[in-house]
Order: structure tokens, then C-alpha cells, then sequence
């Protein structure tokens, strides 16, 4: 097991036979399924191991898909040589190399005991997602967390190569205004002149204010998760538990939705199985004037996660259940629900970026729970409004009872102007919100 093309590396004396009932073991694992279901593989991998006390000097290495070493307790180093890449194990065996970055710093410290286990990690960046190498005899196993969707940094309009996702972006629109880049044209990430980072950016004015018909939906952004010959193709995502991004809005009144496509709620020309009471996609909203939202100011942007479990139909078309293994594309809508201003002023300007597929474990919600009970805007307990409510509802900061943004469990009021007054409701007269119900 020790490499002999390294000449002068190895000064490492085998254990004697006495010693070897408190010798440990150094295993490494050079194999890993991420939480997504990817496989991968650290290839050409040798690991220089050197103990803090003595000449000991030996270099593992290998292709099989775990390594070992015998080592007399004690403490040691841990160093990856040079050489090796992270490659992306297809169903069929095939293997294609991915970018990785080492993030953890390279050479580490970890100690044998008899008999015990040391866990040792190194830590990968395979686009914006973590390769977490760990937990061993010493054993270095591999874990990745390869939830990228997109983070831009490569210029190209599609999303990144990771976790066997293959798609592109587009830009889509009702067609009661005009969106800049419009429907089929191409999409390309531009740098952001604040930070240099690259990010996904669209525009557009005219549009109608929403009537709750589909036919006046306004304009977003989204992305094919995999696409076979230019088409569509439903991507398993069960492995992940929601997602993150961030963002930025400016404009007049505008509302930022996430959806979350699948088969069940995309026309059967578009790849899906829905064939009656379409586009009603699972999504998230995420409303003016509350703490995600984010007005533009120069090299500010807002990030939010949003479990797969607060994902709701709209409820104009045909109801389905949110299945994570057939997701065909994520989109982001801006649309105008709220006022009934002249189309002309229905403008928008909403940038796109770090877009990625969270664990189960990190899909933590902290935009809050929707419009009903207990919900961000309304409800018992509601962030917004309702009893207790941190904006609303008997003793709330801004209004009197039913709060500033609608009665008990009413509809979001976004006003033109930033917060002010004190007293009954902030934007309109009257105890109890904008409007008897909670409408706006």
C-alpha cells in the first residue's frame, strides 16, 4: 500500500508483531454518494502520512475504493499530494472529471489510539457545494453535498454541471409587457460592478396587474434541471429538502414567487403529464414590504430558504401532490397582484444568484409560513398580523386589531411608501388594516 514512485518519501518502519494488538488502522474511502444521489470518486489520490514524533514518513495511494494502513498509536499528519481529481460516477460507470477545490487546509492533524477510531476531514468545494472527507479508523471517508444549481461565476447561461443536471435558462412572460432578455432569446449572466461576482439579471415593463387568471401571470425568470435532446426531462431532487438563493427587486408593487415545476403541473408539450388546468406550479411567495424583500440598493441582495414542505399550489388549476423526484424546471415570477395601476407602471428589475438545492437538514425555512394560521401575513401568531402578530393584531407595533396588512389571516397590504405613522393601521385609516377583510 505504500506508493514506491515516490523515492525517499517512505521512512516508515512496519510495526513489530508485539505492537500490533495497539496498533490502529488508517482506512480511506475514496468513494461517495452525495444527499443528491450522485456518486463520485477521488481518483489518482495519494495521501502523505507523517508522524509528529518520530521519522515515520508514508505515502498511501491506490484506485480501490478504500485504502489501508496499519499504524502504531500516536500523533500524526494527514496531506493530500497533488495529482488527484473528483470525478462524477454515471449510473453506468462512466466517470467525468468535476472542478474541486481544496477548502480545508491541507495538511491536518489527527492521533492513533489502539483499537479506536479518528476521524479526520478534508473539505472540498465542487462549485459552490462541499466535499467533506471524514470520519475514519483513521478513516477518511467521502460525503459530497453537490446541491449547485447555479452560481454564475462560469458566464454561460446554463446551469452548472453537478449532480448528473444538465439545463439552461430562459426567460418567460404573459405578454402584457416587455421583458428585456424577451422569451427565446439567449440569457448570460453580467457582472454585478459592486462585488464581481456574477449574476442572472432581467427587466421589464407593461406589464398587467394579475387578475388570479393565468393568462395575466407577469414575467420571471427559471431553468430546466435536465434537458435530453432540448427537452425537458423530470430530475429527482428527493434527496434534497427545499432551496436557497438570493435576490434582488426594485420596481413598482412587484411580488416575488418562487416555482417549483413537476410532470403533474406542466403541459404535456412542455415534458410534464398535466393535460387539463396547467402551470399551476408548487411555489413560495414572497410579498412585498416584508423583511424578504429586497428593495435595490447598490451590492445588496437578499438569501432565503424555502423547505420543499411550504411549496403550495396557487389553486387556479388542476390540484397535484409536490413529488421531488419528476421536478422539470425552478422559476421565478414577479407578477403585480395587489393594485390596479396603469400597466406602464408595472416595471420591474430583478436579479438572480447562488441558486442551489439545500439537505434536509439545512431546508430551514426563514421566510415563514404562508398566509394562513401561524403564517408570515396573517393568522393566529402570524408574523404580520393576527393575535400576537409582530406587525399586527392586538398589542402588535404597528396596528390595532387585525393589524396593519389585514384582518386576522387577510392578504399582504403593500403600500407605496415606506412605514410610518402609529396608532390603528399604518397605510390606511380605520381600526383593523387596509380594509374590512383584510382585502387590499
Amino acid at each position: 500500500m505504500v506508493a514506491g514512485g515516490l523515492p525517499g518519501c517512505d521512512r516508515s518502519v512496519a510495526p513489530s508483531a508485539s505492537s500490533d494488538a495497539t496498533a490502529g488502522r488508517l482506512q480511506v474511502a475514496l468513494t461517495a454518494t452525495s444527499v443528491g444521489g450522485t456518486a463520485y470518486r477521488l481518483a489518482g489520490a495519494s495521501f502523505l502520512i507523517s508522524s509528529q514524533t518520530s521519522a515515520f514518513s508514508a505515502v498511501l495511494t491506490g484506485d480501490a475504493p478504500t485504502l489501508e494502513r496499519t499504524l502504531p498509536p500516536g500523533s500524526y499528519t494527514i496531506q493530500i499530494l497533488s495529482g488527484y481529481t473528483l470525478n462524477q460516477v454515471a449510473p453506468d460507470g462512466t466517470e467525468t472529471a468535476v472542478p474541486a477545490t481544496l477548502a480545508s487546509a491541507n495538511v491536518l492533524p489527527f492521533g492513533i489510539r489502539s483499537q479506536h477510531v479518528t476521524a479526520v476531514s478534508f473539505e472540498f468545494m465542487v462549485g459552490d457545494a462541499v466535499v467533506a472527507m471524514g470520519d475514519g479508523t483513521v478513516k477518511v471517508s467521502t460525503t459530497v453535498d453537490d446541491g449547485l444549481i447555479d452560481d454564475f461565476e462560469d458566464g454561460d447561461g446554463k446551469i452548472a454541471n453537478i449532480a448528473g443536471r444538465s439545463g439552461t435558462w430562459f426567460t418567460f412572460n404573459d405578454g402584457s409587457g416587455k421583458q428585456t432578455p424577451a422569451p427565446g432569446e439567449a440569457i448570460s449572466p453580467e457582472v454585478d460592478p459592486y462585488t464581481t461576482n456574477f449574476y442572472l439579471h432581467t427587466s421589464g415593463v407593461g406589464f398587467a396587474t394579475s387578475t388570479g387568471s393565468p393568462s395575466t401571470y407577469g414575467a420571471g425568470v427559471g431553468a430546466n434541471l435536465l434537458e435530453v435532446g432540448g427537452t425537458p426531462t423530470p430530475y429527482d431532487a428527493s434527496g434534497y429538502g427545499g432551496v436557497t438563493f438570493s435576490y434582488r427587486l426594485s420596481g413598482n408593487q412587484g411580488q416575488v414567487r418562487l416555482n417549483v415545476a413537476t410532470s403533474a403541473t406542466t403541459p404535456v408539450a412542455e415534458g410534464g403529464t398535466c393535460t387539463t388546468g396547467c402551470s399551476d406550479d408548487f411555489g413560495f411567495s414572497l410579498s412585498s414590504y416584508n423583511s424578504y424583500y429586497c428593495y435595490y440598493y447598490p451590492g445588496y441582495s437578499c438569501s432565503v430558504t424555502i423547505p420543499f414542505a411550504q411549496l403550495a399550489q396557487s389553486g387556479f388549476g388542476t390540484p397535484a401532490t409536490f413529488d421531488p423526484t419528476t421536478i422539470l424546471s425552478v422559476k421565478w415570477l414577479v407578477s403585480w397582484p395587489y393594485y390596479s395601476y396603469p400597466p406602464i407602471a408595472n416595471a420591474f428589475d430583478l436579479t438572480l444568484d447562488d441558486v442551489a438545492f439545500v439537505s434536509p437538514a439545512k431546508a430551514i425555512s426563514n421566510v415563514g409560513g404562508g398566509f394562513g394560521t401561524g403564517g408570515t401575513f396573517g393568522g393566529t401568531g402570524g408574523t404580520f398580523g393576527g393575535t400576537g402578530g409582530r406587525f399586527g393584531g392586538t398589542g402588535g407595533t404597528f396596528g390595532g386589531t387585525g393589524g396593519t396588512f389585514g384582518s386576522t389571516g387577510g392578504a399582504p397590504l403593500t403600500p407605496p411608501g415606506p412605514p410610518s405613522g402609529s396608532g390603528g393601521a399604518t397605510f390606511a385609516s380605520g381600526t383593523g388594516g387596509s380594509a374590512s377583510g383584510g382585502a387590499p
